[in-house]
């Protein structure tokens, strides 16, 4: 078992069992077994879902016990920033891992934070990419159209109402 905490202070305990999968499965429609049958397929799950934040937080909603009874997948979602999100699915991912018996564990953890890493690097790339872009001449040029558009806009509105 793995929890984390909400923005709220809630604490959510996720747990992978039969039990939790069988929910899962009758509840969404995800076969989670089917996909931790093998290690290297478990990840690959995993990392889609890392993509799918909607999907990934229902999973958590299904698997997951909030300290409080009554606490509604709309509280859940309402209740995760982006810090708590991570938080969620590195509980997850904790619980997952817990799942399989302890000889694979130690291999499940590196390759899960090899996944991480390169997740990390991903992102690093992406936040590069749009600090060249705000930077570029292109960008200044398009913000400029923009602001001189919306100048001509009000000066015809204006000039109209006189």
């Amino acid at each position: 078992m793995s929890s984390f905490t909400d923005t709220n202070g809630e604490k959510w305990t996720i747990s992978v069992n039969f039990g939790t999968a069988h929910k899962l499965k009758q509840d969404l429609d995800i076969d989670l077994l089917s996909h931790l049958k093998d290690p290297k397929e478990a990840m690959l799950f995993m990392a889609s879902l890392g993509d799918d934040p909607f999907q990934l937080g229902q999973i958590i909603y299904t698997l997951a016990t909030p300290e409080t009874e009554g606490l509604t997948i709309d509280g859940l979602f309402s209740a995760l920033d982006s810090e708590k999100a991570e938080e969620a699915y590195q509980a997850f991912m904790d619980a997952v891992i817990d799942f399989f018996p302890p000889r694979l564990r130690a291999q499940l953890k590196k390759l899960f934070a090899k996944s991480m890493a390169l997740q990390e690097e991903r992102m690093e790339q992406m936040y590069q990419k749009v600090e060249a872009d705000i930077d570029s001449p292109e960008m200044d040029e398009r913000l400029r159209q923009q602001m001189a558009g919306r100048q001509s806009g009000v000066s015809s509105v204006s000039s109209a109402s006189e």
